[in-house]
């Protein structure tokens, strides 16, 4: 049984979709930033950030107007799903970013014989390396690790790190951030570039 409280609250709604010719922009917001449990119009234990992420269990017959408000549906995620060998080994610049999430970023890089991605430090991510082409050498916090085609390195937030090509090819990878790193949709073509362009993760996902 809903809260007297609440009900006024979803009495109201129901008068604005009734003055509201275009009640469907207006509710959704509402939709979008209210635990829907709390009015009793679904049984959701979650906060609502978009209309299709909440079931609805039970559906109070006073509240039943409002449910193609709170379930309207969105664009579907697509998400990343290709030949990720056949894009390292393809791929000729520094760094590509592939796809951004909230928390996962996929970047395909290739480095130059002698060519190294330069010592640094990530507080906050953690880092996954897998090389698909040449050979060289992952250091991290000052111990060396020798790596080749078909070898995975994983760097934990924190730790000094650096990869070098020391081989007579170039040593073409993909690595994944958690949280991201760089901002949705960069290709640095040179280290050159990447090192002048001074970009950061900006909270910007693929989709």
């Amino acid at each position: 049984m809903m809260n007297p409280d609440h009900s006024q609250i979803v009495e109201r709604l129901l008068q604005i979709l009734e003055r509201v010719e275009n009640a469907d922009g207006l509710l959704l917001p509402i939709c979008q930033l209210i635990p829907l449990n709390i009015f009793g119009i679904c049984n959701a234990l979650t906060w609502v950030k978009d209309c299709t992420t909440v079931w609805a269990y039970r559906l109070p017959a006073k509240t039943a107007r409002l449910a193609p408000f709170c379930f309207k549906e969105t664009a579907k995620m697509k998400g990343f799903a290709d030949d990720i060998e056949k894009l390292t080994e393809e791929n000729d610049n520094f760094r590509e970013v592939l796809y951004t999430g909230k928390s996962i970023q996929l970047v395909l890089m290739a480095l130059k014989p002698g060519e190294e991605i330069g010592e640094e430090v990530h507080d906050d991510r953690d880092q996954f390396f897998r090389f698909e082409t040449g050979s060289g050498e992952v250091w991290i916090d000052d111990v060396a690790n020798q790596v080749k085609a078909d070898d995975g390195v994983i760097v934990p937030a924190g730790a000094k790190h650096n990869v070098i090509n020391t081989g007579s090819e170039p040593l073409r990878l993909y690595t994944i951030y958690g949280p991201p790193e760089h901002v949705e949709g960069t290709v640095h073509k040179t280290k050159a570039e990447a090192d002048a362009s001074h970009e950061h993760f900006d909270g910007r996902t693929t989709e």
